[in-house]
This record gives structure tokens, C-alpha cells and sequence, in this order.
């Protein structure tokens, strides 16, 4: 069984490909569609990082994220 990967969207019902299909199906041929739902997007994920976190603990999280030194302790340029 060959498996290629298309995304789609849900629209009215339907699922409504984002891309033509890059394969050929016949009229009534059967298929298996495996849905993954995506959570949210990137920029999203991102935006709420930070949230239900105190102003204190951001700045810790930050001060680690930030710290330019690599696991050895050696600071990198």
C-alpha cells in the first residue's frame, strides 16, 4: 500500500484539499483518510507560552533561555 500525504481543510462538510492530488484514483476506488487535527498553529503556541505565568517567572524563564553559556559552562560567542 503506498501512502502519500495531502492536507486538506474541513470546509462545509467536506474535506477540501489544499493541493490536486499529485496521484491518480478511479471513480469509486476506495481509500483510507487518517485525520490529524492540528492543535493550533506555530505562532499561536507561541503567543501563549507565557500564559498563567507570573511576571517573576517569566524573567527567570527568559534569564535561562538567554544565558550563552553551553552545557559545560563554557560561554559561547
Amino acid at each position: 500500500m503506498a501512502t502519500k500525504i495531502y492536507d486538506a481543510v474541513f470546509q462545509d462538510g467536506n474535506f477540501r484539499l489544499v493541493r490536486p492530488l499529485a496521484v491518480s484514483l478511479s471513480e469509486g476506488q476506495h481509500v483510507r483518510l487518517v485525520v490529524e487535527v492540528a492543535e493550533k498553529n506555530v505562532l499561536d503556541l507561541a503567543g501563549s507560552a507565557y500564559q498563567g505565568l507570573t511576571d517573576d517567572e517569566v524573567t527567570e524563564i527568559e534569564k535561562v533561555a538567554f544565558d550563552r553559556r553551553d552545557f559545560f559552562g563554557k560561554a559561547v560567542l
